[in-house]
């Protein structure tokens, strides 16, 4: 459980992904999320951090 399991939303949030060539062939990935309140910017930000690392990771072993 993290310090930040008892933050509730009311209104709905928006995720808003672009997906454009990067160089080399790559991929770049723009995400936007939001409109919240300023209490969930750090845990937001904090969980997205943890996603791309776990996904860098399991990439990492599988290509």
């Amino acid at each position: 459980m993290s310090d930040h399991d008892d933050l509730t939303f009311t209104e709905p949030v928006h995720l808003d992904l672009e997906f454009r060539d990067g160089r080399s062939g790559g991929t770049i990935l723009h995400l936007r999320q939001g409109l919240f309140p300023a209490a969930v910017v750090v845990p937001s930000t904090e969980g997205w951090h943890s996603s791309f690392t776990r996904l860098d990771a399991l990439l990492a072993t599988t290509w």
